[in-house]
């Protein structure tokens, strides 16, 4: 019996709807024009959409997006007509640095911020990059030199030498013309310094950056502006300037032009060269086997003789020559060009 009750109440639940359907034509026919309804509306606002597309520009991806800035706004990442273009949605990279923006996560910031884009497929992407003004190594030095100045000592007698003499540092593009140096600690015996320069950014935090390194006493040294040789006289034009640290300037290099001026070098000299005290003297009279003049002079007489020099001799040195005629050897002093000052005791002018 209760089997039997069981089905049969399965059975009308069955049925009911049947029941319904067919005695519910209005119902029907009001579901039916609802639907018409709805599809005629989603008609319509298709048609307002695409009127809407065509009259405003469309929406388009940025692929490549270089700001100066420490935020990213809305606007940085699309083409077209945007209502809150100017609304911050992240933070910027680095200065120097940039970053891949993908699909995924423009598409969320699309739809959050009501923007009319759809990505065309995973592989659309922003890459945006953060300018920035590049603090190098010679930038740095500079910078240091001015701030040196400031303080009152002479930048033409100093050198900087960086610790990390590949110094090379990325800052935002607002301080350029700004960094100035601020705190230094410098051991005059050892040369060695710390400092640090600064720069007020546009957030208004106060940009440092730290540096390290040697202050060295520069001097300048004359050097030939061109090759000179032996025998040549070095002349005023001839000069020229190297800067060298002191502590690298030999004792025995010449450090007066004036002691260059006017002298000859004992053998062929190089141009953009220190020059030592040894390598030039007086410019050299009387060559290495020239012939020259012996003379021997005395209150009451002056005789002269041919001979052949032995060895260089500049002005005022003594050199040994052959006297031709008798084939002895003779000292005598170089007094002008090709001319030898025999004295009489070490004469022997004839036979």
């Amino acid at each position: 019996m209760t089997k039997k009750k069981k089905t049969s109440r399965t059975s009308r639940l069955v049925k009911a709807p049947r029941r319904f359907l067919r005695g519910s034509a209005a119902a029907a026919s009001l579901i039916a024009g609802l639907f018409a309804a709805a599809s005629a509306l989603a008609d319509d606002t298709a048609l307002a959409d695409r009127a809407l597309q065509t009259a405003a520009a469309p929406i388009a991806l940025k692929p490549q997006v270089t700001i100066d800035s420490d935020l990213v706004h809305l606007g940085d990442l699309f083409h077209g007509e945007i209502a809150k273009a100017d609304v911050p949605i992240a933070r910027a990279p680095a200065p120097g640095e940039q970053i891949e923006l993908q699909a995924q996560w423009l598409w969320s910031i699309a739809r959050a911020y009501g923007v009319a884009w759809n990505p065309r497929s995973t592989l659309e992407t922003v890459m945006l990059t953060r300018e920035s003004y590049l603090l190098d190594a010679t930038k740095l030095e500079n910078l240091l030199l001015d701030g040196l100045a400031e303080r009152g000592m002479d930048p033409s007698s100093l050198a900087v030498q960086l610790d990390n003499p590949r110094f090379s540092q990325h800052l935002p593009t607002s301080v350029a013309g700004q960094l100035a140096m601020g705190q230094l600690n410098h051991d005059p015996r050892s040369g060695r310094f710390a400092a640090d320069l600064r720069a007020p950014t546009e957030d208004g935090r106060l940009l440092r950056v730290a540096v390290t390194g040697r202050l060295l006493e520069i001097v300048e040294v004359p050097v030939l502006s061109r090759r000179i040789g032996p025998g040549e006289v070095i002349g005023p034009r001839d000069i020229d300037w190297m800067a060298l640290q002191a502590d690298r300037v030999a004792a025995n290099v010449v450090t007066d032009p004036d002691d260059l001026i006017g002298s000859s070098p004992r053998r062929g000299l190089r141009a953009g060269q220190p020059v030592r005290v040894s390598e030039v003297g007086e410019p050299l009279l009387v060559e290495k086997n020239q012939m020259v003049l012996l003379r021997v002079q005395t209150a009451a007489m002056q005789l002269t003789a041919q001979g052949r020099a032995m060895e260089d001799g500049a002005r005022g040195e003594s050199i040994r020559v052959i006297n031709t005629k008798s084939n002895t050897v003779v000292t005598g002093t170089v007094t002008d060009t090709g001319l030898i000052l025999v004295t009489p005791m070490n004469a022997t002018i004839g036979n």
